[in-house]
């Protein structure tokens, strides 16, 4: 692990041009693959247990809080990865805390690994500075936090890696995350993913705007989902209904810790609840599609009426609305269903029909 000097970018290994030149839009992919699970389309919701700076620069922590994750269902763990002295001024309380808590290249490198053991995807944000690094130990994916969105030298090198990238936009209105979008197909991000979030610790309930996660998919062709900075779990299964097919929450082994991201993170209990309730809203949402199972179509075809003659019908007589009935009946036979009441109504009785009986083809002419 090399630590940076301060104010040292070292190179990426890319060159990116003065002028980025679009020919048209570059589409992401419907859906695509982190690590080796499929984000988007029908598959299941995609679950990142954001972890961040929670290890608070323990390797033993970090190590701790995969297991955690792995236990409850993740799958995937995310960091936070950049040198405090890019990224915020001396003497601040936020340029202590990542001081505090920055993880080496290698302890990093050491959590992706364990994670990959237990079937996790792992990733990070991260600055220009730790990025060479960062690209060495094969991340599964790019997080861009919502306040590097509008970094756009960050947001084009990141773009470049040929990796899936995730955009949270909790602070940006919809004019900056057009832009960022579209800078980021231009840079060549083609597995892209766009996240409603509200950046504020905790967000209240109010200010989630969980309906936006479909606008986002709409409006961006591209996969949506949902990084919650809410209390509790509630808001992260709602976003499953709104149509998230991502959801990233905030991970602690201890929530009453003060600092950091612990007071909006769960601990493994709670996002166990939460993987569960993820898990059935997904099973009670099913498809788009409205088909009917063998079951619901054996009980509708039950449950379906039949014309039925209300009472005796001479030979010869009109049939009126008004002479008909509508039963379920336990043999239909050859009967008419009910939506096709227009066929009888104004026809004549072919042969005089008693009253109750189910009424067929040859019982009109």
């Amino acid at each position: 692990y090399v630590r940076w000097q301060h104010g040292a970018v070292p190179s990426t290994g890319l060159r990116l041009p003065r002028r980025l030149r679009w020919s048209g839009p570059l589409m992401p992919e419907a859906s695509f693959k982190i690590g080796s699970r499929t984000v988007g389309a029908e598959a299941p919701c995609f679950v990142i247990a954001e972890i961040g700076v929670n290890h608070e620069g323990s390797l033993d922590h970090g190590m701790g809080m995969v297991e955690a994750a792995a236990r409850a269902g993740a799958d995937a763990i995310k960091l936070q990865t950049a040198l405090p002295e890019d990224n915020y001024a001396p003497d601040t309380d936020v340029y202590r805390q990542y001081a505090e808590s920055f993880l080496s290249m290698e302890d990093t490198g050491k959590i992706f690994e364990h994670a990959r053991t237990k079937g996790l995807a792992a990733f990070t944000t991260t600055g220009l500075a730790t990025l060479p690094a960062i690209e060495a130990l094969g991340p599964d994916a790019y997080k861009v936090s919502s306040g590097t969105l509008s970094n756009h030298p960050l947001l084009e090198a990141l773009c470049a890696m040929g990796r899936p990238v995730l955009l949270s936009t909790g602070m940006s209105d919809l004019e900056e995350v057009d832009e960022a979008v579209r800078l980021a197909r231009m840079a060549g991000a083609d597995r892209l993913s766009v996240l409603q979030c509200t950046s504020l610790y905790p967000a209240p309930p109010e200010s989630l705007n969980l309906a936006s996660i479909r606008t986002l998919a709409d409006r961006f062709d591209t996969v949506a989902g949902f990084s919650d900075h809410s209390l509790g779990i509630d808001a992260c299964v709602l976003a499953v209904a709104a149509g998230a097919k991502i959801i990233e929450k905030h991970f602690t082994f201890d929530s009453t810790r003060s600092g950091w991201d612990h007071p909006v993170s769960v601990e493994e209990t709670e996002f166990r609840r939460m993987m569960e309730a993820l898990r059935a809203a997904e099973t009670c949402l099913g498809s788009a599609g409205k088909p009917l199972s063998p079951a619901q179509h054996q009980m509708a075809m039950g449950a379906q009426r039949y014309i039925v003659a209300r009472h005796d019908i001479e030979a010869g007589a009109q049939i009126e609305l008004s002479d008909l009935l509508f039963w379920r009946l336990q043999d239909a036979d050859d009967a008419f269903p009910a939506k096709e009441y227009r066929n009888v109504v104004r026809s004549r009785a072919a042969h005089a029909i008693s009253g109750y009986k189910p009424l067929s083809l040859g019982d009109i002419e």
